[in-house]
């Protein structure tokens, strides 16, 4: 009964909860555009966010705010209906005037504000919600509309941890009641490896490693949005008709968690290395 209940609660609070990647990912993801950052980016950050203040150090802001700011609700996500092949603003990015818009807006807004903004704290914020919603917009989920971007779909994992050894058998994955999308904000990142800073010395040495960053930076946050949408549509036909997760689950999908998160910090350097031009 215990954990029914928890399930319950999960999806009762989905609105919510929605979230992506969860700590891990976005930092992850802020890391590795860190690391790539331009020496006048790297300056510009610094003198936001403060000596030694680190991307990744700010990259969940957007969601620890979310509830106090109930106008950035629907900036975290671009609901493309399963079936449809195109963004269509319209239909995907309509302006809630109480929750927002969307992911796509918010990140081409975010950029410029960093910049011409006149108040040091609004640039500042700007950059807090670039680095965080750069990521949502590469997590598959964040584009889908249906079931609360799959926070509705209830599934069973059972995901061993034998890659985190002795040392972290508490981190071990049995049986256990999720939903789809909480599976990618952060069980399956977790399972690989122990500690997020490791994940990103793992996308160095192997996909950031071989991948055509000119090729992998080009475009812009809407073909962004397509291609992640893409992706999503793959990976919930992917999903078992049984919804029961397994090891051989995740070792289809790590590959494109790893694309995802790489793309992600490869595009949130390039734009915060891009000089932008203020009225």
């Amino acid at each position: 009964m215990r954990i029914l209940f928890a399930s319950l609660v999960v999806i009762a609070v989905a609105p919510v909860s929605a979230l992506a990647w969860g700590q891990e990912g976005h930092s992850i993801v802020a890391e590795i555009a860190q690391r790539r950052l331009s020496t006048s980016a790297a300056n510009m950050v610094s003198s936001m966010l403060g000596p030694g203040v680190s991307l990744g150090a700010i990259s969940t802001w957007a969601d620890d705010v979310r509830e106090e700011r109930k106008e950035t609700y629907n900036w975290h996500f671009v609901p493309i209906p399963i079936g449809q092949a195109d963004y269509d603003p319209q239909r995907d990015c309509k302006l809630d005037p109480e929750k927002g818009d969307c992911a796509v807006a918010e990140i081409v807004r975010a950029q410029k504000e960093m910049h011409c903004e006149s108040e040091i704290l609004a640039r500042t914020e700007a950059l807090k919600f670039l680095v965080h919603f750069v990521g949502d917009l590469h997590q598959p989920f964040h584009t889908v509309l249906e079931d609360l971007g799959m926070n509705r779909h209830a599934v069973t994992t059972r995901i061993g941890g034998e890659t985190c050894g002795n040392a972290c058998e508490f981190h071990r994955l049995k049986s256990e009641d999720e939903n789809l999308h909480t599976v990618w904000d952060g069980t399956l990142i977790k399972k690989q490896v122990y500690s997020w800073g490791s994940y990103v010395d793992r996308l160095e040495a192997n996909w950031l490693k071989t991948a055509n960053v000119a090729a992998e930076q080009a475009g812009d946050p809407a073909s962004w949005a397509v291609e992640t949408h893409k992706i999503a549509q793959t990976v919930f036909a992917e999903t078992p008709d049984n919804n029961f997760l397994d090891d051989p689950y995740f070792d289809k999908q790590i590959p494109v968690i790893d694309q995802q998160l790489g793309r992600a910090g490869l595009r949130l350097a390039r734009i915060l290395n891009e000089p932008i031009s203020c009225p």
